[in-house]
């Protein structure tokens, strides 16, 4: 296929994948409406008295500021709502920039490594809501392409670019931006390996072999390592300053587990098995590649040749292995494992589209990723419906709200796994955030924002009137507040919070105005919890009826 209709193809695919998220009044994500309502806040934040009174900024050397600095100009024309389908609809858009880069880098086909990346990207992280880990990936797949050609041309202005590129996936996102310096660094090794393969000699003495290695991976390595060093400096800063307030370790998941949230294109467990296929295709292609490919390959090629086929498998090997084994909570984040997930596929994509195909496999290959890439908009857009019509009730709530008030969002218990109606939100809870929306329109100043509850984020809840730490009836046994743990946000996100409305006022100085229930509040009556909590909220709000799944 020829590069123009390689092109053709690729703009294609992404249009397409455009279409779900254009079709929906709001765009259907975990974490994106609170990540829009955290920029709302910080753009009236100086003129709203109510919003300073529970929030605080938060400035300095963090990561996640690139989605809320992006939103901005988004927020001061669209609706809030409008606005992260903007920033969704740019994303999709960027993916084709990002693979074209890293593909001429690699020279290889543009389409294959396209359609490779295509579900991974297009997958759960996005529709998570996970903005700033998303474009802080393009931004590393740009840095890879860098590096690559940084490795062949040795040019000062690589290097710079190198330096800017991961700056900018440091300040949106510090997990890709780590798994940068970790390709390039592992990268760096296997390519040395490979590069001096076969030159050993018995003659030489053992260390005289290893100086010749190290003199070959310093003058292959040094220029990236320092245009990347400023970004492993912040990292290390950053690291060494959470490393005491991340999440408390709770269950670890196992290797089964871990085995389903391989699944990357799945933000609901009970389609699981059809998003598998994808990863069944990909172990497919990645066998018959180990299997049938040239197996001459040219020693002291480096990354001229097939030198880019053993370092991306060494990689994926090494991402195979560290997927079940790095703990699921890590220095301050959650979802460790899920966002590594990613970087997986992506030295495996990277694995193929360098192998030594024979024709029957690229075709095999392509037109099989051609099937995948053009279902996945359809089968989203599938989704997307079915998750816009639960969610109407939660953006009607609208009309019942007064501006410049405070609202508190909790969900009904217990939670019914086996209701058809529930299944949209095994993996990613769309009704969780979804009044955090509300709150932007009306400006509102929303009491569960989870990320406002860290110190990774450029606004925070106020120290003395944090609702995570005050709004909870027991304050006997609670920890040092020293920023974001599990059961911190558990305590307000439970099925059954325990929960102390006027005592938040008392301690401090906050006030509960609107209170959502959502899902089915009729199961509080089964437990003593519920009951109590149901007279809790009896005593101190008065009922507003929505529609059929929230009160």
């Amino acid at each position: 296929m020829n590069s123009k209709n390689e092109l053709i193809l690729i703009w294609l695919f992404a249009a397409m994948g455009t279409a779900p998220i254009l079709i929906v009044d709001y765009m259907p994500s975990h974490d994106g409406p609170a990540h829009v309502y955290l920029a709302q806040v910080l753009r009236l934040f100086d003129e709203s008295p109510l919003l300073g009174a529970y929030f605080s900024e938060n400035w300095n050397f963090q990561p996640n500021l690139f989605v809320y600095a992006l939103l901005q100009p988004f927020l001061s024309v669209f609706t809030p709502a409008t606005a992260e389908k903007a920033i969704a609809v740019l994303y999709v858009l960027l993916i084709p920039c990002a693979t074209i880069a890293l593909a001429n880098a690699l020279r290889q086909s543009r389409l294959v490594l396209y359609l490779l990346l295509w579900p991974m990207l297009y997958g759960f992280m996005f529709f998570f809501g996970f903005y700033n880990f998303c474009f802080s990936l393009l931004f590393t797949l740009a840095g890879l392409a860098l590096w690559l050609r940084l490795c062949r041309t040795n040019a000062i202005r690589d290097a710079i670019w190198l330096l800017l590129v991961s700056l900018a996936a440091y300040f949106t996102h510090l997990f890709p931006v780590a798994n940068l310096l970790l390709i390039v660094g592992v990268g760096s090794v296997a390519n040395t390996l490979q590069a001096t393969a076969g030159q050993a000699t018995a003659g030489k003495r053992f260390g005289a072999q290893l100086s010749h290695l190290l003199v070959y991976f310093f003058r292959a390595s040094w220029r990236p390592a320092l245009a990347l060093l400023p970004v492993f400096v912040l990292i290390v800063v950053f690291i060494a300053q959470n490393a005491n307030s991340g999440p408390s370790q709770g269950v670890d998941y196992g290797f089964v587990i871990r085995l389903t949230h391989l699944s990357l294109m799945s933000f609901n467990l009970a389609y699981a098995p059809m998003d598998a296929l994808f990863s069944i295709l990909l172990l497919i292609i990645f066998s018959s590649v180990f299997l049938s490919r040239d197996r001459d390959p040219v020693a002291g090629a480096g990354w001229k040749s097939s030198g880019h086929f053993f370092v991306f498998g060494v990689l994926t090997i090494v991402y195979s292995v560290l997927f079940f084994i790095i703990p699921a909570t890590l220095a301050g984040s959650t979802f460790v494992f899920d966002r590594l997930a990613p970087f997986l596929y992506l030295a495996l994509a990277l694995t193929i589209v360098c192998a030594s195909l024979n024709d029957r496999q690229r075709r095999i290959l392509v037109f099989g990723l051609i099937a995948v890439g053009a279902t996945l908009p359809l089968y989203r857009t599938y989704q997307f419906h079915q998750l816009d019509r639960f969610l109407a009730p939660f953006h009607r709530i609208a009309a019942h709200i007064q501006p410049n008030h405070t609202i508190l969002s909790i969900r009904g218990a217990p939670f019914p796994n086996q209701s058809i109606l529930w299944a949209p939100y095994f993996r990613v809870n769309t009704p969780l955030n979804a009044s955090t929306m509300t709150a932007s329109e009306k400006n509102l100043v929303d009491l569960k924002v989870v990320q406002a509850n860290t110190r990774k984020t450029p606004l925070r809840y106020r120290d003395d009137r944090n609702p995570y730490w005050f709004l909870p009836a027991n304050q006997t046994t609670y920890p040092a507040r020293t920023g974001f743990r599990t059961f911190e946000n558990l305590r307000l996100e439970a099925s059954t919070p325990d929960l102390d409305f006027a005592g938040y006022g008392v301690r401090s100085g906050g006030r509960v105005d609107y209170l959502l229930v959502w899902g089915p509040v009729a199961a509080y009556e089964n437990t003593a919890g519920g009951k109590e909590f149901l007279a809790n909220v009896a005593r101190s709000f008065k009922p507003v009826k929505i529609d059929a799944g929230a009160d």
